[in-house]
């Protein structure tokens, strides 16, 4: 949330705006790719069905896959301030 500028509020919340929904899907993404929870566990979190939440990595990882730039910069950028 504080990499791109919004509350955490605005990532569990229900707006569809771009400035929210890519949050919470590179959210969604790093709790699958890191943390290795289980779809439907995220979904219960994100208050998602478990298959939203697996179209969400999904595309995610095929926006890394192929160079997507602002994705992968954003990507970059919070995997180096969790894995410092």
């Amino acid at each position: 949330a504080a990499f791109f500028g919004i509350r955490p509020d605005d990532i569990l919340g229900k707006a569809q705006s771009r400035d929210c929904v890519l949050p919470r899907h590179m959210s969604m993404f790093f709790s699958r790719s890191l943390l290795k929870i289980p779809y439907i566990k995220i979904g219960d979190i994100f208050a998602k069905d478990h298959s939203t939440v697996m179209s969400s990595v999904k595309l995610i990882q095929k926006a890394i896959d192929i160079n997507d730039e602002e994705i992968g910069n954003a990507y970059n950028a919070i995997l180096k301030k969790l894995r410092p």
